[in-house]
């Protein structure tokens, strides 16, 4: 989920399968502590403002935040994301829910060829989109986040999130939940890019990622 800090003066936003773990560990001292109790766990939910000790769900998008918290406090704060290549992120995801006992979909995933489980996932985004530039953007598609670094350049993006909120050299970035699976391309037809085309189309056009 969500990382606020008001010591650095950031929010992460956490977009699933981009290497977001292994940049929470390294932030998470910095970070705000999520208020306890049932009450603040209900008004996470809804639609209402919060102050900064505010229960983020895994998913937790960047309008959701703007919405939740100060607004003051959002406006100024460095606001960053990371994104990965729509096709290598449909592999991670395959592998990691088919990997993942825990995971809600992984008895469904097991039995499934990536082509099933990406029909799966275009199904699930017909009522809300699923795509990374749905966890970054306004209703109307304005980029709501600072910066949107790739995860493919991890190492260059930790030296300049540790250059920006001036974190102390000995902070080291550890390589958290891979999930270990061969070269994406091994994977594809062109039945499955083209699931994976209409999937995330908006990523591919606005991050500019191609195959």
């Amino acid at each position: 989920s969500m990382l606020v800090s008001i010591e650095k003066n950031f929010i992460f936003i956490h977009v699933a399968k981009t290497g977001g773990q292994a940049i929470k560990s390294a932030l998470s001292g910095y970070a705000v502590q999520k208020a306890p109790g049932q009450w603040r766990r209900l008004l996470s939910h809804l639609p209402v403002r919060e102050s900064f000790d505010i229960q983020f769900g895994p998913h937790a998008t960047a309008r959701w935040a703007k919405m939740k918290l100060p607004p003051d406090f959002f406006d100024g704060a460095f606001k960053f994301a990371l994104v990965r290549n729509p096709y290598d992120l449909a592999v991670s995801l395959y592998s990691f829910v088919r990997k993942n006992p825990d995971h809600h979909r992984h008895r469904d995933a097991l039995d499934m060829t990536f082509l099933e489980f990406l029909e799966m996932e275009r199904r699930r985004g017909l009522w809300r989109r699923r795509d990374q530039t749905a966890m970054l953007t306004s209703l109307g598609g304005e980029m709501l986040v600072d910066k949107v670094y790739r995860f493919e350049e991890m190492k260059d993006v930790f030296a300049d999130i540790a250059r920006r909120l001036d974190l102390p050299a000995t902070i080291e970035l550890a390589h958290k939940n891979a999930s270990p699976h061969g070269p994406y391309r091994d994977y594809y037809t062109g039945s499955e890019r083209a699931l994976v085309e209409r999937i995330w189309r908006r990523d591919l056009e606005r991050f500019g990622y191609g195959f």
